[in-house]
């Protein structure tokens, strides 16, 4: 099940690290007041600086504790973020991520640590990408020392529900 506090938490902290290595903007505004959504597991805000739109980001918690995150700015970049307490990442350092939806070409990105807790990664050629995680079943992700799948279930209404956020906010 999802936790709201958790995850609002996780939502903050990952947009605002991401704000220090220029992958989104630090939203010092905070949420939007109508910048909420959902959908099954996920839940969304829409992020706003000095009142100012910079993006939408969205969160789900899986059983395994592992916190899913994914995040479209203003210029319609595409990110995603993991964490999870039990984690030990290597601070300040960037580690190979390898991922693969179903059984498409396995990609790797550097994943960015944000805390011991939690890393992001850019997700490139963000349409094909973004079509990806919305048709598929299954991601499967390798980071040095884990290896895990996760369930795609939803995740296409909730993307969805992301794109629609960016594009309501961006104009």
């Amino acid at each position: 099940m999802f936790s709201i506090t958790t995850g609002e938490d996780i939502m903050h902290k990952f947009a605002a690290t991401a704000c220090t290595i220029g992958v989104l903007v630090l939203m010092s505004g905070g949420a939007l007041a109508q910048g909420n959504f959902s959908y099954g597991a996920w839940k969304g805000k829409a992020f706003a600086r000095d009142g100012v739109f910079t993006h939408c980001a969205m969160s789900a918690k899986y059983r395994s504790g592992v916190q899913m995150l994914f995040a479209i700015t203003r210029g319609y970049n595409l990110n995603m973020g993991f964490a999870h307490t039990d984690w030990n990442l290597p601070a300040g350092r960037d580690f190979p991520v390898t991922y693969r939806i179903d059984r498409k070409a396995v990609k790797q990105a550097p994943g960015r640590v944000i805390n011991a807790k939690q890393f992001v990664i850019d997700l490139p050629d963000r349409n094909t990408i973004f079509r990806q995680f919305r048709k598929g079943k299954t991601l499967h992700m390798a980071i040095p020392g884990r290896t895990f799948q996760m369930s795609l279930k939803g995740t296409s209404g909730a993307l969805k529900k992301l794109l629609a956020c960016t594009r309501r906010y961006a104009g």
